[in-house]
This record gives C-alpha cells, sequence and structure tokens, in this order.
C-alpha cells in the first residue's frame, strides 16, 4: 500500500504546485490586464483632449472666415463708397468751375 500512495502523494503535490503556479500566473494576468486597462484609459483621456482641442481649432478657424467675410464686406462697401465720393467731388469741381471767373 506505502508504493501506491506514494505516487498518489507525489501527484497531489505536483497538482498543488501546477495549482499554486496556475494561481500566480492568473495575479500576473491580471495585473497585466489592469496595467493595459490603464493604458487604454489614458489614450481614450488623450483622445477626448485632442477632440476637445480640434474642436476648439475648428471654432477659431470658423470664426476668422466669419472675420475674413465681414472684412471683404467692409472692403467692397469702402470701395464703393469712394467711387462715390470721387463722383460727388467731379460733381463738385465743376459746379465750382461753372462759378469761376
Amino acid at each position: 500500500m506505502k508504493e501506491v500512495r506514494y505516487p498518489s502523494f507525489k501527484s497531489q503535490i505536483s497538482t498543488i504546485q501546477i495549482a499554486e503556479r496556475a494561481g500566480v500566473l492568473i495575479k500576473e494576468i491580471v495585473n497585466e490586464i489592469q496595467n493595459t486597462a490603464g493604458f487604454v484609459k489614458e489614450i481614450s483621456l488623450s483622445g477626448k483632449e485632442q477632440s476637445e482641442g480640434v474642436n476648439e481649432i475648428n471654432l477659431a478657424v470658423a470664426q476668422l472666415d466669419s472675420l475674413t467675410q465681414k472684412n471683404a464686406s467692409t472692403s467692397e462697401e469702402l470701395a464703393s463708397t469712394s467711387e462715390e465720393f470721387l463722383s460727388q467731388a467731379k460733381s463738385l469741381k465743376r459746379m465750382i468751375d461753372f462759378f469761376k471767373i
């Protein structure tokens, strides 16, 4: 009977060692999964920050576009006003020339 029990006991020790090693490996895997989850969270936060930055840039570009359009419109109005002033100045000059002696 000792021979039968000894291999059985040795088998139990081996099984216990395998189970202990499996437990250690599972803990290591869990730690690595937690590290990976932390990295994924950091990447997600970075992506969110980049998205917010891009949105701010888009808003700034839209504001610049609006100002550029207003400046173009103002320039057109100024050019039109200048032409009107030139026309009025020529008309005034003709009137003054009429009254010159």
